[in-house]
Parts: structure tokens; sequence; C-alpha cells
């Protein structure tokens, strides 16, 4: 069992700008113990709050890369990020290739190769 203490002054609701101080009324300050039980101060929850760890880079193939080129021209052209169903359809067409990336991997592999200008040189040469 745990115990806190707590002060507790109130100034009373009829307040008024123009008063003087000993007009107002108050209480005196007073200490307080309060009893706490360690588990109510702590509520048990059967869900975890989810950390998230720094990310690891990823080493990506010849083949992964010019499947995700190919797939994503349009993005990659226009500098448009990937939306979460492209992603996703484009991980259930490769699930082999793509085993163990979620869609975020690819949102953040098209975005960052939207922004290298030597990919999108590779790109509009080969649209030519």
């Amino acid at each position: 069992m745990s115990y806190l203490f707590a002060e507790t002054s109130c100034v009373s609701a009829h307040h008024n700008d123009n008063a003087e101080p000993s007009e107002l009324a108050t209480e005196p300050v007073t200490d307080q113990i309060v009893n706490l039980e360690v588990e109510e101060a702590i509520p048990q929850c059967s869900v975890m709050a989810k950390t998230y760890s720094k990310a690891k880079r990823l080493k990506w193939s010849a083949e992964q890369n010019h499947l995700l080129r190919c797939f994503f021209k349009k993005h990659l052209i226009q500098k448009i990020p990937v939306r979460q169903e492209d992603a996703k359809k484009f991980l259930c067409r490769h699930p082999d290739m793509f085993a163990g990336l979620n869609w975020r991997h690819i949102k953040n592999k098209i975005w960052n190769d939207s922004k290298s200008k030597s990919v999108l040189k590779n790109i509009c040469d080969a649209t030519k």
C-alpha cells in the first residue's frame, strides 16, 4: 500500500475582482493522506502498446528492383506516393519474391527511388 500526500486549497466561488484580499474566503491548506493500492494506480491491460524498433536496411535484388519499377512506373515518374491498396495488390501478385515484406517497405522503396535522379533517368530511358 502506498501513501500520497495531497495539498488542497479552495477559493470561494463568489470571487470578486475588486474585493480586498482579506474579503476573499479561503479554506485553510490541509494535508490529506490518500490511500492508493498499487493495483489501482497502474491499470492492467491485456494489450500492450506496440513498440517500433529502428528500421533495418534491406538489400534489394536486381529482379526485385525491376519488378517494382515496372509496376510503379507512373508513381516514379509523377512522384506520387504509393497507396496501401496498390502496394498490397503488388505483394499479392509476387508473394514468393517479396515474402516477409509489408506494404510500407514497398511504399518507402518507391518513394526513395522517385527522389533519386539516376533511377528516374533509367526509367525515362526505358519508356522511350
